[in-house]
């Protein structure tokens, strides 16, 4: 597993704060159904 220091974590956020996300990745982690939706988002953006 990937470990952020708090300063690169804070980083990442600051960027990703303008970013309007179709998918979210929670708790659960990256099931099925966040891949199928992410394939789904990608073939609409083509």
């Amino acid at each position: 597993m990937l470990t952020l220091t708090v300063s690169e974590r804070l980083a990442l956020k600051s960027r990703a704060h303008a970013l309007n996300p179709t998918v979210m990745i929670g708790n659960a982690g990256l099931t099925e159904s966040v891949l199928k939706e992410i394939a789904a988002d990608l073939k609409r953006s083509n």
